[in-house]
């Protein structure tokens, strides 16, 4: 009876150790579930899924943070694109966290000192870099430059301070900026910047390992200090920014994957290409990540700039056979897909008013039957036909990884693919040009 009485009164301090996270959506009504992810770096996209919940009838959710969540960077996921409707925020196991979400305005938070001392510092932020960017101008006093610095250097010792003895401190410390000596232009400053960028991340803090922090401030870097500059500086400033990483897989990865996204979508793929062969595919054998390697290899058969990959055409005649033309317009289509049916004839009409020697136009019909391909080519006598038989499971759609049609490439005349328009207006632009 004793040990029992003695468990009834610890029962309340048990129950108490359990955190929750808790808030109120605006406008009423706009959202209807939210979604809890830990960010972790060995997870998919750095988001390992914990739970979900629907909002109440007045758009407010409660979500339980099990004592089994370690410390570190979650979010809260709750429309669609995520990229548009999420917010992260530190959870360090000691307390609740209550929020506030606008659409209009964002998140704030009435409960839990990490995340209001942080929001408030990236607040303060934000305008210490309007301060930056004003004090270039032409004409501004060294008092002034000088009034500039001292308030950006005494917002960052104020927060830093603020934040000791929180986690947040360990993201607030990567925010420090350079000063300069003297008074010095906008090229100069970015010189510096660059000299100083990695004095104050520490690749090694757990706090920032378990956050998008790192992955934000590597890619940051490359961006940054590459704009505008010329081929052999992004190559520099990427070598650079891996090197910093060190051997943390995970997070190599990560960085690499998102620069080589950012670079693949250039006319050039020279970049992405270094990246995918340098580092994103190294990485992922090692992690054994062959989907990723998979996806890559495959986008890089058909990206800009690459040769087309060949394919039968008709008995002894392949796509590199086809000569007499300064482009080729290849299109997977199908016959029973309704956007294809609506959008080839504008093209038919579009090909009979320039010279045939300009255009040559090569349709791959993806089909699961002969008919009604064969009755319907009939309508298009000057185009060169493929019939694609299996559709999805066709070699050729797979090795071009097309996963919907209409689907066009445009090819110059040596079969190299210079542009892939998404829409038929942007196809019909390409080919005015």
């Amino acid at each position: 009876m004793k040990n029992i009485l003695i468990f009834l009164l610890l029962l309340p301090l048990f129950c108490s150790a359990q955190h929750k996270i808790s808030g109120t959506f605006f406008p009423k009504n706009t959202f209807t579930t939210v979604y809890l992810y830990q960010i972790n770096s060995k997870s998919p996209n750095y988001l390992n899924y914990i739970s979900h919940k629907r909002l109440d009838e007045n758009s407010e959710v409660s979500i339980p943070l099990s004592e089994e969540l370690t410390p570190g960077m979650y979010q809260l996921n709750f429309g669609i694109p995520r990229t548009d409707y999420h917010f992260n925020f530190i959870y360090n196991g000691e307390e609740d966290i209550v929020f506030q979400y606008s659409q209009e305005d964002g998140v704030s938070y009435s409960q839990s000192e990490e995340n209001i001392v942080y929001l408030d510092y990236l607040n303060k932020t934000q305008m210490t870099n309007e301060l930056l960017t004003a004090v270039f101008h032409k004409g501004v006093s060294k008092k002034d430059y000088d009034a500039v610095f001292d308030a950006i250097d005494e917002i960052q010792h104020h927060f830093e301070v603020r934040s000791l003895g929180l986690m947040a401190n360990s993201f607030i410390k990567t925010g420090r900026s350079s000063r300069p000596k003297s008074q010095i232009g906008p090229a100069e400053y970015l010189a510096l910047e660059k000299a100083h960028y990695f004095d104050a991340i520490n690749y090694n803090d757990p706090a920032l390992k378990n956050s998008l922090r790192l992955v934000n401030l590597s890619i940051l870097y490359v961006l940054r200090f590459s704009q505008g500059q010329d081929i052999n500086t992004h190559f520099q400033n990427i070598d650079e920014v891996m090197r910093q990483i060190g051997d943390d897989l995970y997070l190599r990865k990560e960085v690499a994957t998102r620069l080589w996204v950012n670079y693949s979508m250039d006319q050039d793929n020279t970049l992405s290409n270094y990246i995918a062969d340098t580092y994103v595919i190294p990485v992922a054998k090692q992690l054994g990540d062959f989907t990723l390697i998979t996806e890559i290899q495959q986008f890089q058969r058909t990206a800009l700039g690459s040769l087309a990959p060949d394919f039968q055409i008709s008995q002894g005649r392949k796509l590199s056979d086809l000569s007499g033309s300064d482009r080729y317009l290849l299109i997977f289509w199908s016959s029973t897909c309704s956007h294809c049916l609506k959008e080839i004839p504008q093209i038919q009409e579009f090909v009979k008013s320039i010279e045939s020697k300009k255009l040559q136009v090569i349709a791959f019909g993806l089909e699961d039957q002969l008919y009604p391909w064969k009755a319907t080519i009939e309508d298009y006598p000057n185009f060169t036909h493929v019939y694609g038989e299996g559709k999805w499971d066709n070699k050729t759609a797979d090795a071009y990884n097309i996963n919907s049609t209409p689907t066009y490439l445009v090819l110059d005349k040596d079969k190299i693919i210079r542009a892939k328009p998404e829409s038929l207006e942007e196809l019909l632009e390409t080919l005015k040009q």
